[in-house]
């Protein structure tokens, strides 16, 4: 459309201004999502983590479509839609691995299992956690004299 077409439609009145309140609460939707999205991705990620064997392919899944879902997102916004998609997503995927590693460091998963919350229980049956050892260290206080 060039401008005069522009002109023409605003002064048929076809085009309607849409109050500011509209694109602020839009924006606040979208960051809500956002949000919403980010921590489910974040809870399958580092639920892979903790379950690696046997590998759980439908978490998997769902993380993938929570992180393109979560990319979409973002790409509504403007300091996002500006630069090129791949580093936004390699953002996203790094934060994710980043903040997983951590919840799963804190043995948040082993913690929700022990808790047998009602709608938790068959999920972490169907996916026992990995069995890996922990190197034991032990800390010997030493006397001074």
């Amino acid at each position: 459309m060039d401008n005069k077409e522009i002109i023409e439609e605003i002064k048929k009145k076809e085009i309607k201004m849409r109050p500011r309140w509209h694109f602020i609460l839009r924006s606040i939707l979208i960051i809500a999502l956002g949000i919403i999205f980010s921590i489910i991705a974040l809870y399958l990620l580092s639920f892979i983590l903790f379950s690696f064997r046997p590998f759980p392919w439908l978490p998997f899944v769902f993380l993938l479509i929570f992180i393109i879902s979560l990319e979409y997102l973002l790409k509504e916004l403007k300091i996002v839609y500006r630069k090129p998609i791949i580093y936004s997503l390699l953002i996203i995927i790094f934060l994710l691995f980043m903040l997983g590693s951590v919840l799963n460091r804190v043995n948040f998963h082993e913690r929700m299992e022990r808790r047998n919350l009602p709608g938790t229980r068959q999920f972490y049956k169907r996916y026992p956690k990995r069995i890996i050892e922990k190197p034991n260290f032990e800390i010997k206080r030493i006397r001074r004299l």
